[in-house]
This record gives structure tokens, C-alpha cells and sequence, in this order.
């Protein structure tokens, strides 16, 4: 499972970003969101839009470039130059760009707009220092003396980015599907959707929602009902939204509301909100940017997307332990639902190292491009390559970054191998349309 955020750069905001060092050094606020911001950088995978030899390495940002590849022993930092995404061609097979977050010298009303546009976060210069709300936790305690309810979401969505800058989203809630819980989807999950929810995305990309919820025939009605009274409840929020609405039968206690951007968590679970908006128990909620927040560890963040990412693989029996959408797509957990990639420390090798079965595999470096035919997989199951030269199959790993591909195109791509025990198995990479 990755456990990192793609970070696509212009190399002028980076050179700007550390340009600016010394003259925030004797403003306190502006420096630890500076700092924090850095420690960002720091720690995740950064994409360049221009190439390794056109790093000026005297400057500021080519020498703290310099060290952030020692630190990592150059894990993690890839130069695309030309093969630079371009946000507005993005599309909805676009899982690793859909979870991005994409550092530019736009104005701030071309950043929000693009934002809204596709669900994720886009930052300029200024914005570093403007969001505020991204470097703390914004949750608050609820109980009835100080009348507090889930309006103060709504605030939050005048900052950028606002929690609305998403394009998938992950609701868990053990009981939320059971029959007496039906007026809290009203007075509870109505306001937070209507402030997590985009107004409407755009390229016919989907909003992708997963519920993950107990589903029991004697304290439930029908799932049809449920399904349709969620889906009628969207539709009545966000009549422009193109999305698709997946629910998990799931055992899972702890209640938490997971975006590509945020997690908001409550110790008392989310319907604690009764009729006329007042609280009906105490509460503490948590909400923070993950990542981002540089008080926060990332990792409750993934050990949440891990807990649901069981479920979703072990949930194959379409109409039995989910239902809604049959094909189990989700930008968010398809994101995070691959291989994490290593570099190696001691040596010239380059490739990443996979977990198999319990043990570490080696994966073989002399990788070469073949060509094949591309076949997409039924719901639950890989894509596969059927490879020219001898009609062998090969499991997809990876397709290349901005490539649309159909069932039955010709590919073409890097053919693999790592070793599981003591066999080799074939693998394709870097999958993309032979021209």
C-alpha cells in the first residue's frame, strides 16, 4: 500500500518557495508554516516539470533539492519535463493525478478554479501562507450548552482548499444503515454531505463514494431502500454531481469521514445532532489535512484507508456483502491500493523491492518494453496484457500517467519480473498505447 502523496511541481513555485527562506525567518507565524510546509516536500514523492539538467544546483532550491535526494538516497523525485501532466486533460482512469496535489505560479483564481474542477488541491506561493486551516486539527466538541452542530463545516468551505476539494469520499459508520438510525442521515449525514460533497467535477470524471456499514436483515429494511433514499439524498444536494455510490457491509466500530484531502473523525460517532440542531451527547471531533498538518502523524490517516481497503478486497459477492455499483471503483482506495516502492541504500540498483507473501522479492532490473494486447479485467479481477511475441499473459502493475486504454488496444510496455520463492513471475509496467 503506498503510504505517500504525489506532489507534481513547477520548478519555478520550488525555486520561488525556497528563495523566500530568509525573509520569513523573523516573521513566527509565516515561518512555521514555512517549516511545516517544507517537512511537506520533504517527505513525499515530487514530480518536476522540467529536467534534472536544467537544475541550477547553486541556487537555494537546486541545493535543498540536493539534499532532500541525499536524505532519501534519491528515492522519490522524478523529472518529466515533457511528460508533465496537464490538469485539464485529466481524466477519470487518472487515479494517482486525482489524488495529487499540484504546485504552480497560477493566480489564486485560477488555482481554486482548476481545484474545483477536479478535486484536488493546487497551491501557488501565496496560498502556502494563506491556508491556515491546513496545518491544524479544526475540529471541535460538541455538547448542548454551547449550541455548537455541524454548520461549522460550512465556514471551512470559504478557505482554500475547502473540504469540498475532493473527488471521492469514504463514510464509516457501524450503524448507520440500522432503522433507527434513519433520522440521523437527515439531521447528521445530510449537513456533512452537504459540506464534503463537490458541486460537480469535470471531464466526465465520477465522484466516487463507498459506505462502509452493517448490514443486518432484522434491524435494516431493504438495502434497495437504503441505496435509493442515499442516492435521492445526493441527487437533492448536488443535482450537477456525476457520481457512484458503492456500500460495504462492514463491522467496523470507530466512525470516520476520509476524503482525498481530509479525515474528520468523532468519538461519539456523527449522529449526535437531534431535532433543531441540537447536541444530544458529547463529542469531540478531529479534522485535519492529512500530510499536510504537520502536527498530525499521516499514519491514522492510512491505518483508516488500510481497515477499509481489507474490506473492499474481501467484499466479492456483488448483492451479498456490497451493493450499489457492481464494479468496486474508488479513486481514493485505488490510489492507495498499490505496491509501495523502495529504494535500495547500498547499491547502484534502482528498481523498487515488492512484499510477496510475507517475504521480500527482489525484482529483476534488466526490464525491457514488449508489446501486447490489452485486456481489461472483470470487476474484482487485474487487466492483462497478452504479449505479442508469444500470447504469454501478463498482470498490469502500472499504466502510464495521462494514458486512456480500451479493451483490446495495442500496447505496449516494460516487461518485469520478481522472484516468489523460487518462482519467477512476469509483470507489465508502464503500460501505454504503442505508436
Amino acid at each position: 500500500m503506498r503510504n505517500k502523496r504525489d506532489i507534481y511541481c513547477d520548478y519555478q513555485f520550488w525555486e520561488a518557495f525556497y528563495d523566500m527562506e530568509d525573509q520569513v525567518l523573523h516573521d513566527r507565524s509565516r515561518r512555521k508554516r514555512w517549516d511545516a510546509f517544507n517537512d511537506f516536500l520533504s517527505s513525499n514523492n515530487i514530480y518536476f516539470n522540467v529536467s534534472k539538467e536544467k537544475i541550477d544546483e547553486e541556487s537555494k532550491g537546486g541545493q535543498n533539492l540536493s539534499e532532500i535526494s541525499k536524505a532519501r538516497g534519491g528515492a522519490g523525485i522524478k523529472f518529466l519535463d515533457v511528460a508533465f501532466p496537464q490538469i485539464e486533460t485529466m481524466s477519470d482512469v487518472d487515479n494517482n493525478l486525482l489524488n495529487a496535489i499540484f504546485l504552480t505560479v497560477l493566480d489564486d483564481s485560477e488555482c481554486k478554479r482548476l481545484s474545483l474542477r477536479f478535486g484536488i488541491i493546487i497551491f501557488n506561493l501565496s496560498m502556502i501562507f494563506s491556508a491556515e486551516h491546513v496545518y491544524k486539527d479544526n475540529g471541535i466538541s460538541f455538547y448542548r450548552a454551547n449550541g455548537q452542530n455541524w454548520s461549522f463545516l460550512k465556514a471551512l468551505n470559504r478557505e482554500h482548499p475547502g473540504l469540498n476539494c475532493c473527488n471521492s469520499l469514504i463514510i464509516t459508520d457501524r450503524y448507520l444503515l440500522y432503522d433507527q438510525n434513519e433520522n440521523a442521515i437527515e439531521t447528521n449525514l445530510k449537513p456533512i454531505l452537504e459540506a464534503f460533497l463537490p458541486q460537480t467535477i469535470d471531464n466526465g470524471i465520477f465522484c466516487t463514494i463507498c459506505i462502509f456499514a452493517e448490514y443486518k436483515a432484522e434491524c435494516c429494511c431493504p438495502i434497495e431502500d437504503k441505496l435509493k433514499k442515499l442516492e435521492l439524498l445526493i441527487k437533492a444536494l448536488r443535482p450537477n454531481l456525476k457520481f457512484k455510490l458503492n456500500i460495504f457491509h462492514s463491522w467496523l466500530h470507530d466512525r470516520s469521514i476520509l476524503t482525498n484531502n481530509v479525515i474528520l473523525t468523532s468519538g461519539a460517532g456523527f449522529d449526535v445532532i437531534g431535532e433543531n440542531e441540537v447536541a444530544l451527547k458529547f463529542t469531540t471531533t478531529s479534522l485535519c489535512f492529512p500530510f499536510l498538518y504537520n502536527q498530525s502523524d499521516s499514519s491514522i490517516y492510512l491505518d483508516w484507508i488500510s481497515n477499509v481497503l481489507k474490506i473492499k478486497r474481501k467484499s466479492n459477492n456483488y448483492n451479498i456483502d456490497y451493493w450499489g455499483e457492481e464494479e468496486k471503483k474508488n479513486h481514493l482506495l485505488d490510489y492507495y491500493d498499490a505496491p509501495t516502492q523502495f529504494k535500495t541504500k547500498r547499491g547502484p540498483m534502482s528498481g523498487p523491492i515488492s512484499f510477496v507473501a510475507g517475504r521480500v522479492a527482489v525484482v529483476n532490473y534488466n526490464s525491457r518494453f514488449v508489446a501486447g494486447t490489452f485486456r481489461k479485467g472483470e470487476p474484482g479481477s487485474n487487466d492483462m496484457i497478452i504479449q505479442q511475441q508469444n500470447g504469454f499473459k501478463q498482470e498490469v502493475r502500472s499504466i502510464r500517467e495521462g494514458e486512456s486504454i480500451s479493451d483490446g488496444d495495442l500496447v505496449e510496455y516494460k516487461l518485469c519480473r520478481e522472484l516468489q520463492g523460487n518462482r519467477k513471475i512476469y509483470y507489465a509496467e508502464d503500460v501505454h498505447i504503442k505508436r
